[in-house]
């Protein structure tokens, strides 16, 4: 078995490479048509995208059922065909959900149109996405899960590169910009969603109603825990469209974007580090997954820390000088990104025990209850709080679910140890940072990256060691 779980692990360190590097070589093509987006677009309307951008998000939570986040641990109990069969069960059953909330549209569009703030036709082109892209996300996570690293990364390369190309072309050519940024963005993956249903329905093109059963009872906390975990990371931006406006919306977006940078390294690591997780787990050999972990949670937190001292940087980079007042919001922001990291990480590990109802309502609580904390932030000591409400709903989160975890395992992969040190980085690191900000250090700013540099060359040469012995 040890061998095995070697083997596992080289196969997961391979997919973790291609898929780090496809993901970021194509959100890097994101990140740099981001100043053409935020120069040709009004505030007004880079807000209203990333409004839609939210909602989008919340709907394909629910409409998608999270399924796809339920078929690591799905390969564990079924195989072949049936692995198959249950993947399409689950998304027929998410395209009946979108199928009302198309009626709804339909007969009552101005209910939707009012509680998102968005246009009738921007509504239409989010149901047609919610429709099909499942699928793609489902066969994706089929592809990570069996380490199929080589096309999973070709997938990723190639429709986020056509979806990046045609936004910016939309955008240019259209005189609604707005418009051509959802058609753009969204389309591609549309109809790539809609193919991959055929295929899904010539392989494994059987509803099986037991398949469901095995299914919802996943799925359903893990929609509670989606939607809660949507509250904490975007219920600042709901609480800020109501009490400010679009200006402020608008760098919360940015700030958001900062915070992608880390989000898009945590999703494409948890992309191979999770079936080694499960696996190690399922191997009972917790200690080979902790010493993984510590060095994901080291080089999260390094890459969370490195940003925040560059914040002014890529600030000017991304938005320019009219976005300036995002590089306060920054170290917060990118702090809340490292603790939502290890907070999902603890919700995929109770994926595996098959116990996700108390976790899932967790999330919802803390979520609902980051939203009141927004308010009061904003109300009593200004919009430029609202970040780290954040940081304390996300630890908040992670203490509840480090509670549940201890009811069916005792010492976690996810204790303290592993992730304790980098989290106590990054929490020393937001203060330091506004204050450096003040007083406009640049200088030892880029110092301090440089001693960053040194620390992370450090961890991986101690992981290596630790390896070898």
């Amino acid at each position: 078995m040890a061998t095995s779980l070697q083997e596992t692990q080289t196969q997961a360190r391979k997919s973790a490479i291609w898929y780090t590097l496809a993901v970021f070589f194509t959100k890097g093509l994101g990140f740099i048509t981001i100043p053409l987006f935020t120069r040709i677009m009004t505030t007004g309307e880079f807000g209203l995208f990333n409004n839609f951008a939210a909602w989008q998000i919340i709907l394909t939570a629910v409409c998608g059922l999270e399924a796809y986040a339920t078929v690591n641990r799905a390969r564990l109990d079924y195989h072949g065909r049936e692995l198959q069969e249950y993947q399409f069960t689950m998304l027929t059953s998410g395209m009946a959900l979108t199928f009302f909330l198309a009626i709804l549209l339909w007969v009552m569009p101005s209910v939707p149109e009012t509680v998102t703030e968005l246009d009738r036709r921007y509504l239409w082109a989010m149901v047609a996405y919610l429709f099909f892209s499942p699928a793609f996300t489902m066969f994706q996570s089929l592809q990570r899960v069996q380490y199929h690293y080589r096309l999973s990364a070709s997938l990723t390369f190639t429709s986020s590169l056509i979806a990046t190309l045609l936004a910016v072309w939309l955008v240019v050519t259209l005189p609604d910009a707005l418009w051509g940024r959802i058609l753009g963005q969204y389309v591609p993956f549309t109809l790539l969603g809609a193919a991959f249903y055929i295929w899904y329905g010539l392989t494994g093109g059987r509803f099986r109603l037991s398949l469901l059963r095995y299914g919802i009872v996943l799925c359903i906390p893990l929609v509670i825990s989606a939607l809660g975990s949507q509250l904490l990371l975007l219920g600042c931006r709901i609480v800020t469209q109501h009490l400010c406006g679009a200006d402020e919306v608008a760098y919360l977006s940015l700030a958001t974007t900062l915070a992608n940078i880390v989000l898009i390294l945590t999703t494409a690591l948890s992309g191979a580090w999770a079936p080694f997780f499960f696996d190690c787990l399922e191997a009972q050999d917790e200690a080979r997954a902790a010493r993984v972990f510590s060095l994901f949670a080291w080089g999260v937190g390094i890459l969370v820390v490195a940003a925040m001292f560059l914040t002014p940087e890529l600030v000017q980079i991304l938005g320019g000088s009219s976005y300036q007042s995002t590089i306060w919001l920054g170290p917060s922001f990118l702090g809340t990104a490292f603790f939502s990291m290890v907070a999902s990480q603890f919700i995929s590990l109770e994926t595996y025990h098959k116990d996700v109802r108390l976790g899932g309502l967790l999330t919802l609580g803390i979520g609902v209850l980051n939203l009141f904390l927004c308010w009061g932030a904003i109300v009593l000591l200004g919009f430029y709080a609202v970040g780290y409400v954040g940081v304390l709903s996300n630890v908040l989160l992670i203490a509840g679910h480090r509670v549940i975890v201890r009811r069916f395992t005792g010492r976690s992969v996810l204790s303290l140890r592993t992730w304790g040190i980098p989290g106590l980085l990054v929490l020393v690191a937001m203060p330091l940072c506004v204050g450096l900000y003040s007083v406009q250090a640049t200088i030892i700013r880029w110092l301090c990256c440089a001693g960053l540099l040194i620390i992370a060359l450090f961890v991986i040469k101690r992981f290596m060691a630790d390896r070898k012995a």
